[in-house]
Formats: C-alpha cells, sequence, structure tokens
C-alpha cells in the first residue's frame, strides 16, 4: 500500500525530486513511517523545496526534513546519507563551512562515492578556503583538504585535470598551489606538473620539473616538453631533435593527444623555430595532419609559401586527409597555379566520400576562383 501512494511506483529508482511529490511521500510514511526507500528520496524533496522556496519554505517542510535526519540516524548513526543532506541543507542556507565539514565526513563513511567526494570539494574550495585569501595558514590548511579529495579523483580520471585547475583558479588558488595537485613526491605527477608549467609559459619552473625527469628513458611527452623549452630558449638543434621525437611516436602510436599539443604550441613557437621543424623535421611534420596544417598556417602567414607546398606534398603523401588537399588547393592559387588548385579541391571532396559539405566547398570554391 506504501508504494502505491509514493512517486515510486512503477520506477525502479525514485524519480528526480520535485515539490509536487511531498503529498505522495507523506502517504506513503503514513502507511511506513520507517521505510528507508521512503525516507531518503522524502529528504530530498524537502531539501529540494528548501532550495527552491528559500526562507518562503513552510516551516513543516523543514520540520519533516529534521524528523526523517532523526528517523534515518535512529536506524543508521553511520548512515553516510545523513552528512550528506545536512551539507547540501547548509549550503542552501550559505553556510558552506558548516556544509564542507558535514560533506567531508559523508565522504568519510562512503569514500568510493565519486560525486560526493567531488562536492565535498567544490565546497570547500568555494566557502571556507575562498573566504580565508589572500594566503594564510587557514588558507593552506583548506587546501590540503580540497586537494586530498581532487588528487584520488584525478588518478581515477585524469581527463578532468583541466576542469580541476578552472575550479582552483577560479577559487583563486595561486599558480604554485594549483600546481600541488600533482604532489612532489609522486614520479607519476611530474609530466602533468610540467606540462601544467608549459601551459602558464613558467619557463623557469618547467625546466625545474624537467631537470626532475631527465633520467626517465622512453616518455614521448617528455620530449615533447623539452623541444618545447629548447625553442624557447633558441636552442633550435636540441628543440628539433626531440620534436622529431614526439612526432614519430605520435604518427606511430597514433596518440591524438601528443597531436594536439605539439599542433597547439605551433602558433606560439619563434618562427626560426618554424623554419627549422620545415629544414629539418619535413618528414615527421607531414605524418600529422592536424600538425602538419598548423605549420603550413605559419609558414603561409610568413609568406614562406614554398616551404608551405613541401610541408603539404609530405602531408599529401604520410597522411592525406580531405583537409590537406584543400589546404593544398588554396595554397596552390597564391602560388598561381589554379588548374593544381581545382585538382586538388576535387581530390579532397573525393577523399571525403563526396560529403555534401564538400560539395558546396567546391562549388563555391570553383566559383570564386573560376576567373
Amino acid at each position: 500500500c506504501a508504494g502505491l501512494e509514493s512517486p515510486w511506483m512503477g520506477r525502479m529508482q525514485p524519480p528526480p525530486p520535485r515539490a509536487e511529490q511531498r503529498d505522495g511521500y507523506r502517504r506513503a510514511l503514513e502507511h511506513s513511517p520507517d521505510d528507508p526507500d521512503f525516507l531518503y528520496p522524502y529528504a530530498r524533496v524537502c531539501l529540494e523545496i528548501l532550495r527552491t522556496e528559500g526562507a518562503q519554505a513552510p516551516a513543516e517542510v523543514r520540520a519533516d526534513f529534521d524528523a526523517v535526519l532523526a528517523s534515518m540516524k535512529a536506524q543508521n548513526p553511520n548512515d553516510y546519507r545523513m552528512p550528506w543532506l545536512e551539507g547540501e541543507r547548509a549550503i542552501v542556507e550559505g553556510d558552506l563551512a558548516a556544509a564542507a565539514d558535514a560533506l567531508d565526513l559523508a565522504v568519510e563513511r562512503a569514500p568510493a562515492y565519486l560525486s560526493l567526494r567531488l562536492e565535498a570539494a567544490t565546497t570547500r574550495l568555494n566557502g571556507p578556503f575562498a573566504a580565508s585569501r589572500p594566503m594564510s595558514v587557514k588558507a593552506n590548511e583548506e587546501l590540503a583538504r580540497i586537494l586530498a579529495h581532487l588528487r584520488l579523483l584525478l588518478k581515477l580520471d585524469p581527463t578532468r585535470e583541466s576542469t580541476f585547475v578552472g575550479l582552483l583558479r577560479q577559487a583563486g588558488a595561486l599558480p604554485v598551489e594549483i600546481a600541488e595537485l600533482w604532489p612532489k613526491d609522486d614520479p607519476e605527477s611530474a609530466l602533468p606538473r610540467a606540462r601544467y608549467w608549459a601551459a602558464l609559459r613558467n619557463w623557469d619552473l618547467l625546466g625545474v620539473e624537467l631537470k626532475r625527469l631527465n633520467n626517465v628513458k622512453g616518455n614521448l611527452w617528455l620530449a615533447a616538453l623539452n623541444g618545447r623549452l629548447a625553442f624557447e630558449r633558441g636552442n633550435l638543434e636540441l628543440g628539433v631533435k626531440e620534436w622529431k621525437k614526439a612526432l614519430e611516436y605520435a604518427a606511430y602510436k597514433r596518440d591524438q593527444d601528443l597531436e594536439r599539443w605539439l599542433s597547439a604550441e605551433v602558433p606560439t613557437l619563434p618562427m626560426p623555430a618554424v623554419m627549422a621543424l620545415y629544414q629539418d623535421a619535413l618528414k615527421e611534420t607531414g605524418g600529422l595532419p592536424q600538425f602538419a596544417l598548423v605549420v603550413t598556417a605559419r609558414l603561409v602567414q610568413d609568406r614562406k609559401l614554398a616551404a608551405a607546398d613541401s610541408v603539404l606534398l609530405q602531408a599529401s603523401q604520410r597522411a592525406a586527409r580531405p583537409e590537406i588537399f584543400r589546404a593544398w588547393a588554396e595554397l596552390a592559387l597564391k602560388l598561381g597555379d589554379r588548374d593544381g588548385a581545382f585538382s586538388r579541391a576535387r581530390t579532397a571532396v573525393q577523399m571525403s566520400g563526396h560529403a555534401q559539405e564538400w560539395r558546396a566547398w567546391l562549388k563555391a570554391f570553383e566559383e570564386q576562383n573560376r576567373n
């Protein structure tokens, strides 16, 4: 009977909490007042009402919320959901310090609950940590607790690196504090720290990190970073040597992350470094389509059209893509080779499988350049 009264009816899981579900849960709890399948979802409904209505929420909603927590505590004093609910109510009431402490307690009771851990970290970050700025002993203590959560989450999912860096930056953390995401005593953290300093263009600290990594053999990210630092310091020979290794690896392993990183760095390279890559790493440059295109763009921008043509010739042989032939067609026009431009444009469309967008591009390209 209780199940028929509740918003659970006909479902395997409770529906997302909404204010209109309140009466259904209340009726269900009248039939089964201690049923945990109704207590927790009803607490969530009460919390949703408190969140949306704020100070205008009926007093009985607050009373029901407290009564549900008391009932849950009587059944299981160590239930992680109680401090979770208490923490989210504290967020609604604007007490982020109390919320962070409650959510940390929930994490202690359910350490494998990753979304809960992230909520605890962000609440402490936006509450106690932000309130303790600028740098202070209190801020350092808060940061240590935040980083304990984020480091574990980062170990499980390294792709969240940029998200966590953004959260820390938004909360006012300094670069040296953000870098603590990757502990200095953890060998696996050294490369992410080095990439972070490279992204900030802090070449001195990048150099420090790379010195710690110089005994690591065979890591092509290390070659990419060493090469980038060498280019910045004007050592073109070393830069090309290291990037040739990184480019060969990215092409052989089809490492798209490494190719994207190398490609994103090209627009920031000094022009002598770009020319050195063209002169001494032409084959390797042509082996990666995205990289070849950005190198070509730099060469065209600097009016090195013959060099750009050589790069695209290599790319057409080693990493042929419709985008390569489109760029090569556009370059042919700049070189005065209209027949070659139209031939390459048609090849681009053929390689695309005659996709509609490519056919439209070819039509516009031929109409614009017919005369």
